[in-house]
C-alpha cells in the first residue's frame, strides 16, 4: 500500500465515525503530505529571497558560561520590559530565545518568541533579541552550540 493510500485508509478511518466534525477536524492532518528535508548549508527560497540554512550545532556550552555572559543585560532586558508595561500595566509572560553560539563565541543568531503571550510581550522579546545579538560567549566545545533561556515576567500590578 502506498504512502497516500495509507494516508487516505487513515483518514477514513478516523473520519467516518465523527461524520462532518471529523472530515473538518483530520481532513487537513491526514492528507498533507510531509516537506522535503533539505540538507544543512544548502540554499532555499523563502518569500522569493534566497536563505541559507545553518548547519545543525553539536558544541556544548556550560550553562554558568552562558549566565555569566547574559548576566550583563539584566538592567537592558529590565527595561525591555518596562517599555513593554508602558503600554500594557498587566503585562506578563515568557520570552524563549533560542541562540546560536559559533564556534569563535558570537552570537550566529537569535531567535526571541513570546509563545501565547499578550502582543505587547512581542516588543519585549524583539528587544531582547537584539540585546543578545551584541554578546559574546565562551568558545562552545565541539564547535557551535544552540542554546534556549527562558524568561519569565510578572508585572506587580
Amino acid at each position: 500500500m502506498t504512502a497516500a493510500r495509507t494516508s487516505h485508509s487513515v483518514f477514513r478511518a478516523l473520519a467516518a465515525p465523527c461524520g462532518v466534525l471529523g472530515l473538518l477536524l483530520f481532513g487537513v492532518a491526514a492528507l498533507a503530505q510531509p516537506r522535503p528535508r533539505r540538507p544543512p548549508g544548502s540554499r532555499v527560497r523563502d518569500a522569493g529571497v534566497d536563505v541559507q540554512l545553518p548547519a545543525p550545532t553539536r558544541g556544548r556550552v556550560a550553562p554558568l558560561d552562558v549566565q555569566r555572559a547574559l548576566a550583563p543585560l539584566s538592567t537592558p532586558i529590565q527595561a525591555c520590559y518596562q517599555q513593554g508595561l508602558r503600554r500594557d500595566p498587566l503585562l506578563h509572560g515568557e520570552v524563549t530565545l533560542r541562540i546560536r553560539i559559533e564556534p569563535d563565541g558570537s552570537v550566529g543568531d537569535v531567535g526571541a518568541s513570546a509563545e501565547g503571550a499578550p502582543p505587547a510581550m512581542y516588543g519585549v522579546a524583539r528587544c531582547i533579541g537584539e540585546l543578545v545579538r551584541a554578546v559574546r560567549f565562551t568558545p562552545p566545545e565541539g564547535g557551535a552550540a544552540t542554546v534556549t533561556v527562558p524568561y519569565v515576567f510578572q508585572s506587580t500590578e
